[in-house]
């Protein structure tokens, strides 16, 4: 271990330096990440439901459903039939979308006195206008099951149009192109989204919120406990900058195979930053009481803990790892797979990238003072144990 440690030692600028250019690296690629909020996708292929699942979609131009619902006072009015024509147009205008059903253009078959008969409901060319075109059509609409309860509500308050988005098209671009021409139309019934398609977008927007404030949430959790546990900057800034430094990393990483940021994944800088941590806090508590400025007795404190701290780092990513072979869902898998990897970072960055740098800095005094009690407290149980 000590032949190790020279190395680390040796060669610290250029561990400074790789460590620079490749955290630049990997922070130029976070401008292409990505959120994936859909779970077919993460549906193992042999699994046989699912294959015959994702094959259905893609014979049948995709089983990804939405909906947009209509609130209104009364649906048999011409002001609200125009809105349901104006929105279906729109619908079927826009790329991905397959398939669109809704009051205005859905298919009527009935019987008569001549046999089977196959229409539409309303007539495109001839829309309901008078009271008499609206007692016809509400009469057709409450003698179907198929219609009443499901196209047009119970109380005649509220209308559905159902679309179908292919499975080859991104559909949580094509649902904000959705909602985008919708709002520009602005209609005066009150507009509601459904169906997979407008819960993925939701969802996507829902990761990146937990994202933006679960990672700052733990940063201060995480300095506030090294501010009182080693009472000096760089007791808090180096573990704090090496998790942070591992999650840029591994989400680069991520970027660079061409993975998605998923409802599991957007959890990995978080569970780095509690995981990862714990290293480099292993190294800055362990070197700090070394003899700065003497290069044997910082090789000597870096040897001490190149075992104990890579065992203790093993045993974390084999844990890890275990969710690539014993998850269903393969979002959960990546989950695995890139949380072993940034703890894999975190190890091998608290190990060279601190002693690096705290080899060049002085042996510095603590200037932040907590009371005697508290300094015990902390002492006893966070940094004595390590």
């Amino acid at each position: 271990m000590k032949r190790i440690a020279s190395w680390i030692i040796k060669y610290r600028r250029l561990t400074i330096g790789i460590t620079v250019l490749l955290t630049l690296f990997f922070s130029y690629h976070l401008r292409y990440i990505r959120i994936n909020s859909d779970i077919v996708k993460s549906l193992p292929d042999d699994d046989s439901v699912a294959h015959y699942y994702k094959m259905i979609g893609e014979k049948y131009q995709g089983t990804a459903m939405g909906m947009i619902i209509l609130e209104c006072d009364n649906v048999y009015i011409p002001s609200v039939m125009n809105e349901i024509r104006q929105l279906t147009d729109t619908l079927k205008s826009i790329p991905g979308i397959t398939t669109v059903t809704s009051l205005t253009n859905i298919i009527h078959i009935h019987s008569d006195t001549s046999g089977i008969v196959i229409g539409k409901l309303v007539d495109e060319y001839r829309m309901p206008v008078s009271r008499n075109d609206f007692d016809e059509l509400r009469k057709k609409v409450n003698e179907n099951d198929m219609y009443k309860g499901t196209l047009v509500s119970e109380d005649e308050k509220a209308t559905m149009i159902l679309f179908t988005l292919s499975s080859e098209v991104n559909q949580e671009e094509v649902s904000a192109l959705i909602r985008e021409k919708v709002q520009a139309m602005n209609l005066h019934s009150h507009v509601l989204y459904g169906g997979i398609p407008m819960m993925m977008r939701d969802l996507s927007e829902y990761i990146f919120k937990d994202m933006v404030w679960l990672v700052p949430l733990i940063t201060i959790v995480l300095l506030v406990i090294l501010f009182f546990s080693f009472r000096s900057l760089r007791g808090v800034i180096l573990p704090v900058l090496t998790v942070a430094i591992a999650s840029v990393w591994t989400l680069g990483l991520m970027i660079l195979l061409h993975y998605e940021i998923t409802m599991v994944g957007g959890v990995i800088p978080v569970v780095l930053f509690a995981v990862g941590s714990a290293y480099a806090i292993h190294v800055v508590n362990h070197v700090r009481h070394s003899s700065f400025g003497n290069q044997d007795g910082f090789i000597e404190a870096l040897a001490y803990l190149l075992v104990p701290v890579f065992l203790s780092a093993l045993t974390t990513v084999f844990g890890f790892i275990s969710f690539i072979f014993g998850a269903y869902l393969i979002m959960i898998k990546d989950f695995g797979l890139f949380t072993a990897v940034g703890t894999l970072f975190s190890f091998i960055l608290s190990v060279t990238f601190i002693p690096a740098i705290l080899y060049y800095l002085p042996e510095q005094k603590a200037s932040v003072h907590v009371s005697g009690s508290l300094q015990s407290v902390l002492e006893k149980y966070l940094l004595i144990p390590l």
